[in-house]
């Protein structure tokens, strides 16, 4: 299930769902991800679950100050990370604990005042790490701590990976393009179909695919993901969104399905033809263990008596999801029994469905 920014493009997915259309299913292969937020915090997310996130845990460790503008993976089974900051210096993280481990390296500067994009990316034995950033691109050998590699980059600003084939590609974010970088030279690849505002950041997941992180045109609280395959040439038209700001990302393998229902519990306080006036409508309060969207409909009998959804971005907390009708309706059911029916899909496609009846008091 693929979420848009806007609220009102998720109803009308999970609306059919409600009336009886098939819900998506999990995806065939899930890739993991690991993304900082605010420059300083570390989050978790798979593919075939987004837009839900992990809770953002502060990087242990990382100085007062400093903000990580690019990430990538460590090709060990350790599940570390490095991490470019702004000073120019590359991190060794424990990912999953959120801490710094180790100075790791340094680009030799502090990246200039407004850098939108940076490359950072480790070489398949782990023994070196590209950085490109400042008109620079340098090669840093992590076990000596030194630069072994400097020469003039054909960007400022690029945010790249290494593809299986050993090409860097990426996103030149003034230009809005994709691009490859072989050598010293740059070669467009695709215009970009959207804008690239804000922190822009690629990585490579482990079908080789390109994943390209952007900002949202005045959305500030939001990313927007788009997908490359360099094997066909096309970059997806269909994007996934995410509820919080990343500033960098970086794909760390794959992970098992999601194919399990989500896990939820269903309270309806009592209702009165007084409180649902003032709601306009009939109100569910649901506790899931995942985030996704809670699509409820209210009926009497075989008829539709109101409907209604509610979006979880966490896991846990109540969503108070309201099936709205029309007032007058709502008068004429004082008195009657009433059936609640809920389904909650998590962002996997999983879905768990709950009946619950109440009576609307006079």
């Amino acid at each position: 299930m693929t979420p848009s920014p806007q609220t009102s493009f998720l109803a009308v997915a999970l609306a059919a769902s409600a009336l009886g259309a098939a819900v998506p299913t999990a995806a065939s292969a899930a890739d993991g991800f690991a993304g900082v937020t605010g420059g300083h915090r570390l989050i978790t997310f798979h593919s075939d679950t987004i837009p839900a996130i992990s809770e953002a845990s502060d990087i242990a460790g990382l100085p007062g100050g400093e903000r990580l503008v690019a990430l990538d993976a460590m090709p060990t089974p350790s599940g570390a990370l490095l991490g470019l900051g702004v000073t120019g210096t590359i991190y060794g993280i424990d990912a999953a604990h959120a801490k710094v481990i180790n100075i790791a390296g340094g680009f030799g500067a502090r990246l200039l005042p407004g850098t939108r994009a940076a490359t950072l990316s480790v070489a398949p034995d782990g023994k070196t790490v590209r950085v490109i950033a400042n008109g620079r691109d340098k090669t840093i050998d992590l076990t000596t701590r030194t630069i072994v590699n400097d020469v003039a980059a054909p960007y400022a600003d690029v945010a790249a990976d290494r593809g299986a084939d050993g090409v860097l590609r990426g996103v030149d974010p003034t230009a809005e393009t994709l691009v490859a970088l072989d050598g010293t030279n740059a070669n467009v690849l695709a215009k970009l179909p959207v804008p690239t505002p804000g922190a822009t950041a690629v990585t490579t997941a482990a079908d080789g695919a390109s994943w390209i992180l952007t900002g949202l045109p005045n959305r500030p609280t939001q990313s927007r993901l788009l997908r490359y395959n360099p094997t066909t040439g096309k970059l997806r038209q269909q994007s996934d969104f995410l509820f919080t700001r990343l500033n960098a990302i970086a794909a760390t393998g794959t992970v098992a399905d999601d194919t399990k229902a989500p896990q939820a519990t269903v309270r309806i306080p009592t209702q009165s033809v007084k409180d649902a006036l003032r709601r306009r409508g009939f109100l569910a309060i649901v506790t899931t263990n995942e985030p996704g969207q809670t699509v409820m409909s209210a009926r009497l009998g075989t008829k539709y008596r109101g409907f209604g959804f509610a979006t979880a971005e966490r896991s846990g907390g109540e969503l108070r999801v309201i099936a709205s009708e029309r007032q007058s309706s709502i008068r004429k059911l004082a008195g009657k029994r009433l059936r609640l029916h809920l389904e909650i899909h998590d962002w996997a496609g999983n879905t768990k469905r709950i009946d619950r009846y109440f009576t609307l008091r006079r």
